[in-house]
């Protein structure tokens, strides 16, 4: 059965998942299991979902190179969209309608490096208090 995971290509990743492995110090040490070597889509998850945009790798990988804070932050005001090549989401309501995500560049570093084949980043947004 443990065989099976080496053809996992997808992961889903609750966003509590997320805020807990960004409180383990020095995580990068911790390598992620090889047996996600064919991962190609990687989906952060929220409990109260109002949207998802899509971003490519590449995307992904040049945000992190500009980033100049330790937090990539995932929003869907329509300057960061047109600056950043990031598919819009298909939506009806107003961009206000969802809160931002904010996730630790080192977190994120670490899960590209370690999924070669990665090759689309799926972020869901949740609904606005």
């Amino acid at each position: 059965m443990l065989g099976w995971l080496c053809n996992v290509m997808s992961l889903f990743v609750s966003l509590k998942t997320i805020e807990a492995l960004s409180t383990i110090p020095n995580f990068r040490k911790f390598p992620i299991p090889s047996i996600f070597r064919k991962l190609r889509y990687i989906k952060f998850t929220v409990k109260d979902k109002y949207t998802e945009m899509n971003a490519s790798i590449d995307t992904v990988a040049q945000l992190l190179k500009r980033a100049n804070t330790k937090f990539l932050v995932f929003s869907l005001t329509k300057e960061q969209i047109l600056s950043i090549n990031l598919k819009p989401p298909s939506m009806k309501s107003r961009h206000k309608d969802a809160n931002p995500i904010t996730i630790p560049t080192h977190l994120m570093s670490h899960i590209l490096e370690s999924s070669p084949s990665v090759e689309v980043l799926v972020i869901e947004l949740p609904k606005a208090a």
